[in-house]
């Protein structure tokens, strides 16, 4: 509804369209214009600023674009919201202990996930070996056309 009166409120009167289109010789009216400059213009994407981690959030690429990502709950917003104006309603309505915390805070929080995931990772890292023997196994699986649940009348007699 907002776009239809975005559109309506740019558009000039009868009287004032028929006179420019006289003066520039074109038969496309001025709204069609409007709303081609409009469409352009909107495939811009917004960028993130160092001063929305006060309001809890910072960003992941995704493609071209960066996205919101809040700080305290992960989650990932659209990158229209990347406005302090929806990033503060979004700390406010789901976040409203923590709406007094200054910036200090939220850095502090997101450089302890840096850490946690850099853990994570190195914990959970797969051996490459293991890894080339589950794709080899896999493909043995395959070739005999047999369900993947018959791995174990392959592979347990050859690891025992």
């Amino acid at each position: 509804m907002k776009k239809f009166l975005v559109v309506k409120r740019k558009r000039l009167s009868s009287s004032e369209e028929h006179s420019e289109n006289r003066k520039s010789g074109s038969s496309g009216s001025s709204a069609t214009m409007l709303l081609a400059q409009r469409s352009s213009s909107s495939g811009a994407a917004r960028r993130y600023q160092e001063s929305y981690l006060s309001s809890g959030f910072t960003y992941t690429e995704s493609g071209n674009h960066e996205l919101p990502v809040c700080v305290v709950c992960g989650e990932k917003l659209s990158n229209e919201c990347m406005v302090p104006s929806k990033l503060n309603r979004h700390l406010t309505t789901k976040h409203s202990h923590l709406e007094k915390k200054d910036k200090a805070y939220f850095s502090r929080l997101l450089s302890s996930q840096v850490k946690e995931a850099k853990v994570m990772n190195n914990i959970t890292k797969t051996s490459e070996k293991a890894l080339v023997a589950s794709y080899k196994e896999a493909e043995v699986i395959a070739r005999k056309t047999q369900p993947h649940t018959a791995a174990g009348t392959f592979i347990l007699p050859a690891c025992k």
